[in-house]
């Protein structure tokens, strides 16, 4: 297993997904008139928390990337003049990891509100108030074929 970087991974990027779609989300409640006040000081802290995360995540590569030119330029010898030739390194994160992750988690996330709207219509599980079936009694001992 490999240690990375918090919120850059599957889950970190699902919640941030998640949670930077609720206000649009809740515009269309709003919409609808069924938004409330206590339902948007949720919404605040969850986009407000993930856009910390992805301030972290940014600030985090930013930094390692100046502590690694850094590096390369302090280095004596042989690795001091393969720093002239080498391109500086703007962000150790690398872009086209993130993008493919966030890619297949945008399209998880539309197939479920897509599942969801399309299966609205359907009979659900019995609830509460609902008449359900008792079980028949139990009858002890093991079933063995007649």
């Amino acid at each position: 297993m490999i240690a990375g970087l918090p919120g850059t991974g599957i889950g970190g990027i699902f919640y941030i997904l998640l949670a930077l779609t609720m206000p649009v989300c809740e515009l269309l409640r709003l919409v609808r008139r069924q938004s409330s006040i206590k339902r948007w000081i949720t919404i605040a802290a969850q986009t407000f928390n993930a856009l910390g995360i992805l301030a972290g995540v940014c600030l985090t590569g930013w930094l390692l990337a100046c502590g690694l030119n850094a590096y390369r330029a302090a280095a004596p010898g042989e690795a001091g003049r393969a720093v002239a030739v080498m391109q500086r390194t703007a962000n150790v994160i690398p872009a086209a990891s993130a993008y493919t992750a966030i890619a297949t988690l945008g399209g998880v996330i539309l197939a479920t509100h897509v599942l969801r709207i399309l299966l609205r219509g359907r009979k659900s599980l019995p609830r509460a108030g609902r008449e359900v079936l008792p079980l028949p009694p139990a009858t002890g001992g093991t079933i063995l074929p007649r």
